[in-house]
């Protein structure tokens, strides 16, 4: 039993660190400086960075060896993180179909990637999952690399929008940084004023939710983590965009003081969805280990919930 619940605080602190990881990239490697003294449109920032980061991602799934070395499976993840990111941060120039949303099946697809780049990275502690994961993810960018599936999100990103955003439904956009952001960007408009717009309005959001997770109790159970889980992603998406276009926090004294706040808020919840990986993962939840953990998740929760207030206001 001491070995199994080694195994558990082992993967609980390599998910903490890989994701800590993941935001250091974001602030180290991956900020680009837009110049927003020269009259860029929302459209064609979104347009531009959208491709620069799946033609990233393409080549790091063309150059990708069968041995899948550490330092090609750290920067495909980091590139499928960044494309990730680009469209959900400009996911209003993603046209939609009648019959069907592309954007949909492209994003399940690179969650599917990310998911299994993660159990790559962990399955170190269980070596006896390792040939799975290396086949699943192989499985996935052999898919990826193929010729119709390649052609299909080429043409689709090829059509993004100029002139009106696309406007889905609530619903699917719950399940984004955009869920409960009251903002629909002119896409004509400076790309300076249009993201500064928004991250005002994520912003907001962002402190609703926040509000609302401080209201959950039993945060082991995962149909009580709606807030929780929209506070995570949105306090990320802020950071990431910080990250991504710095100069968007430039003067703007609100979104700057907000910051600080922000990260630790996103790092604490990264670090307790760490923990919430492992426990639901395993699948008796009556079992010692399972008991031990979620009682350390419990108390964990707790100090997040009572040091919130206490950090400041996002």
């Amino acid at each position: 039993m001491k070995q199994r619940l080694a195994l558990f605080i082992a993967l609980i602190f390599c998910a903490f660190a890989c994701k800590s990881s993941r935001l250091q990239d974001l602030e180290s490697t991956l900020a680009v400086s837009v110049d927003f003294n020269e009259p860029q449109t929302y459209a064609k920032l979104a347009d531009e960075r959208v491709h620069e980061s799946f033609q990233a991602l393409l080549k790091d799934v063309d150059n990708l060896d069968y041995d899948l070395p550490p330092s090609q499976i750290h920067t495909l993840e980091k590139n499928l993180i960044e494309f990730e990111d680009m469209l959900e941060i400009f996911v209003h120039v993603l046209p939609m179909r009648e019959d069907e949303d592309p954007f949909l099946d492209l994003y399940a697809s690179l969650e599917e990637g990310r998911i299994l780049l993660g159990r790559l990275r962990t399955s170190v502690l269980a070596a006896s999952k390792k040939a799975e994961s290396q086949k699943g993810l192989l499985t996935w960018v052999q898919s990826l690399a193929s010729e119709p599936v390649r052609k299909r999100y080429e043409q689709y990103l090829a059509a993004l929008n100029r002139s009106t955003a696309t406007r889905r439904t609530i619903p699917v956009m719950e399940s984004y940084c955009w869920g409960r952001v009251d903002y629909i960007p002119e896409l004509k408009a400076p790309a300076a004023q249009e993201l500064q717009a928004f991250m005002k309005a994520l912003l907001n959001a962002t402190r609703i939710a926040s509000q609302e997770a401080k209201e959950i109790d039993d945060i082991l159970s995962p149909d009580q983590r709606q807030a929780y889980e929209a506070t995570r992603r949105k306090s990320r998406s802020i950071l990431a965009i910080n990250s991504y276009f710095p100069l968007v926090f430039g003067d703007q004294g609100r979104l700057q003081k907000a910051l600080p706040v922000v990260k630790a808020v996103s790092e604490h919840y990264e670090h307790l969805q760490g923990m919430l990986d492992a426990y639901d993962a395993i699948k008796d939840k009556k079992s010692p280990d399972a008991q031990n953990l979620g009682k350390k998740i419990a108390l964990e929760w707790s100090a997040i919930k009572s040091g919130q207030g206490s950090a400041g206001t996002i």
